[in-house]
């Protein structure tokens, strides 16, 4: 605390004040002169008529005079001199004291936290920790980048805001009431609001990085009512955030100068495969190795909060050999790994994992040999979460392999150009035919036998049916549209038709 501070806290005693070190910061306060020489960030409440007054004007230290005046070369005075109780000054500075004490502390967790790395994430959680109110940072466009509350205390909207990741036109109507939102961004500090739109109040905050707005800090008051002091641990906070912002801001310019630049200018046609792409990859020293895959995460699309920077640094984490960029709205993940050593089948299931309880949408592409491709495979990934997240888990969060959808993309392809019943295999359109007609389900039937390779037994069981329902049912395929099963064109013939023709499929097995 400043003795400019404290003269506020003092302005009805009509306090005076003789500074000889501008600097001083005071942490506590104590009645009485001191047994020996004074602390430097300790304030002293002494009776100016106290025996030790004359001697402690001679040294360096901060005090604070109760019923007179004097004069020091070396100490920090504030006198009151219409007042001669010291006990009540000092019961009434004590608990100020103590809060700065606490705001302290907060500060320095804070900080300890960023020191060591902690995401904007688990900054935010940490300042919730202490604070117990729920809180919100938004960036520029009013889209939720980190929050941290307990679900069981959120009032409707609070929870609305969870759930939709950003601010509604409706909300969009309420910050500007009164012109809040021009208050906000107009004042230096966290100012204290009660929409009416809302219940409760809220201390709102503009984030700024140098002269540049980045967005806005909240804090409801939920959990608990607000008091004085929540408006410097705001400010705290803010501060933390801000600084938090500019080491991404740094990092991703320090990489991003010989990387993400790169990458971005080649996902959006800006460099030409050849010699003007060599040029570009000699210069940033980016090396790969023979085999690469990408990887795309749509963050619009997650079902939960989500930090960008804490997530590039997981999938880094979940995908050794990696590098990420930030791209439209999305993570872009390149990942590059030697020819006999490809992604393997337990690395997909972790990131997969991953994806499902963080509630993040991902595709991956085919590996693929040269830097040059990656805007096609880039468009694979993107395709394979289209298609995965549109027909597998009723479109829940997980990570999408581009070759569980190869073929199916093949056959949308196909349709898209053509009339897939006039290609078909003329046994598949008379299955469909007869089971249309009956009800049955042949076709469905045909399709599972040949995905298990001919194999009755497997197929039987994956259809629960008996072994003798299967082979009745085989045999009267083969009445109705005879095929020749030991052909092995005949047999990718019959698949592929069934693939194009699957949305007019009726029945399930068995």
């Amino acid at each position: 605390m400043t003795f400019y501070a404290l003269m506020e806290r003092l302005k009805l005693y009509g306090p005076e004040l003789s500074m000889h070190n501008t600097e001083a910061e005071l942490l506590s306060v104590e009645i009485g002169a001191p047994a020996g020489d004074p602390e430097a960030d300790v304030l002293y409440v002494v009776d100016a008529d106290n025996e030790a007054v004359p001697a402690l004007l001679g040294k360096r230290g901060n005090f604070l005079l109760c019923g007179g005046r004097a004069s020091s070369d070396s100490a920090n005075l504030l006198m009151l001199s219409e007042c001669r109780q010291p006990d009540q000054v000092f019961r009434m500075l004590q608990p100020l004291f103590m809060e700065e004490q606490r705001l302290a502390s907060y500060a320095m967790r804070l900080l300890a936290v960023l020191s060591a790395g902690g995401s904007l994430q688990r900054i935010v959680e940490e300042a919730m920790r202490i604070l117990n109110n729920a809180i919100f940072v938004f960036d520029a466009g009013f889209k939720i980048v980190a929050a941290a509350q307990e679900a069981s205390s959120l009032d409707p909207h609070s929870q609305q805001l969870i759930e939709q990741r950003y601010l509604a036109p409706d909300d969009m109507k309420a910050i500007n009431h009164d012109k809040i939102h021009e208050r906000v961004l107009k004042s230096p500090e966290p100012i204290l609001i009660h929409n009416p739109y809302y219940q409760g109040k809220r201390i709102v905050s503009r984030i700024n990085l140098g002269s540049k707005n980045v967005g806005h800090l909240g804090m409801t008051d939920a959990m608990r009512p607000f008091v004085d002091s929540d408006i410097r641990a705001v400010a705290i906070l803010r501060d933390v955030i801000a600084q938090r912002l500019q080491q991404d801001e740094f990092n991703r310019n320090s990489r991003g100068f010989h990387y993400e630049y790169l990458i971005t200018d080649l996902l959006d046609g800006k460099v030409a495969p050849g010699k003007q792409l060599e040029d570009r990859l000699a210069c940033a020293d980016l090396h790969f190795e023979a085999l690469l895959y990408v990887t795309v995460a749509e963050l619009a699309r997650s079902t939960s909060v989500v930090n960008p920077t804490f997530i590039r640094d997981q999938l880094e984490t979940k995908l050794p050999g990696s590098r990420t960029i930030l791209y439209k709205d999305q993570i872009v993940v390149m990942t590059t790994r030697r020819e006999a050593a490809p992604i393997d089948r337990e690395e997909l299931e972790r990131l997969r994992d991953y994806c499902v309880k963080g509630g993040l949408y991902c595709g991956m592409s085919n590996s693929f040999t040269g830097v040059a491709e990656l805007p096609s495979f880039y468009r694979q990934a993107l395709r394979a979460l289209e298609l995965g997240a549109g027909t597998e888990n009723e479109g829940k969060p997980s990570l999408y392999v581009y070759r569980d959808y190869a073929v199916e993309h093949l056959a949308e392809q196909f349709r898209r150009k053509e009339l897939p019943e006039i290609y078909c295999h003329p046994a598949v359109r008379a299955l469909l035919r007869y089971d249309e007609k009956t009800g049955s389900s042949l076709t469905a039937t045909l399709h599972e036998y040949l995905l298990c390779e001919r194999n009755v037994s497997l197929a039987a069981q994956r259809m629960y049916l008996h072994r003798n329902t299967l082979m009745h049912r085989l045999k009267r395929m083969a009445e109705i549209a005879p095929m020749d099963l030991d052909d092995p064109n005949e047999r990718q013939y019959l698949l592929t038709s069934l693939l194009v023709l699957q949305n007019r499929q009726v029945g399930k097995c068995p």
